[in-house]
């Protein structure tokens, strides 16, 4: 129940994030106002955490990695979904402990990713509600927009959800998001097939050479894809 709530809190917000981040912008107005929407989320998802006097001091004007300023916020999101079960103790079974803990560290590094990048951006003047004197150099977002995509693609990858394995771009109305499953969909790998007797021969060996590598591709991580639910249906 407590996981399926962090998923519902962070999966949206994160994926929305993504997007953002991965489009690729050469103008710079357009490149701050992305900064500046990612930024809004990363205050959205915070807001409920965010204490008051958590602001970078009048001195800060460089990106701190470790901005000590902001870990009374981050305390509060890793601490949020878990505190009241972390509070009876010695009356959790060992696998009620083994999945608290689990819920623990998924929540940890997903606080201490977005929580970095919230500070970062609010330390960099792109936080609406902490304006800065002046608008910030494109030459300063452009290694801070690198920066976030590279932390929000690590963490989406180690999260890894099942609720982002979907069809992108959405299917159409006579269409339905299949995700390739076995036997389905897939050819058996040369070492399940019947060895010939003797030397194989020219059709096998050719149907042999045009099997999958069962290491690479869909064999390795299928992907979800569009199939018609209609006729003429087809993989």
């Amino acid at each position: 129940m407590v996981m399926r709530l962090v998923v519902d809190r962070y999966a949206s917000r994160l994926d929305v994030m993504r997007y953002l981040l991965n489009i690729t912008l050469d103008d710079t107005h357009i490149l701050l106002d992305h900064a500046e929407k990612v930024q809004r989320q990363l205050r959205t998802l915070l807001a409920p955490y965010t204490v008051l006097a958590a602001v970078p001091s009048d001195t800060s004007v460089t990106c701190d990695t470790t901005n000590p300023w902001a870990a009374p916020v981050f305390r509060e999101c890793v601490k949020s979904h878990t505190s009241s079960l972390s509070a009876h103790g010695t009356r959790l079974t060992p696998s009620e402990h083994l999945l608290l803990e689990a819920v623990q560290e998924t929540t940890r590094e997903i606080c201490r990713v977005t929580t970095r990048m919230w500070a970062s951006g609010l330390t960099a003047g792109i936080d609406p509600f902490y304006p800065a004197d002046q608008r910030p150099e494109a030459d300063r977002i452009r290694p801070l927009m690198d920066e976030w995509k590279k932390d929000m693609t690590e963490l989406m990858s180690w999260l890894d959800w099942s609720v982002w394995v979907k069809c992108r771009p959405a299917c159409g109305v006579e269409e339905m998001c299949y995700l390739p499953t076995w036997p389905i969909g897939f050819f058996p790998p040369p070492y399940d097939l019947p060895e010939p007797e003797g030397h194989p021969s020219p059709s096998q060996a050719r149907e042999n050479a045009l099997l999958p590598d069962p290491n690479e591709g869909e064999w390795k991580r299928p992907q979800p894809k569009c199939i018609r639910r209609l006729a003429p249906y087809g993989f």
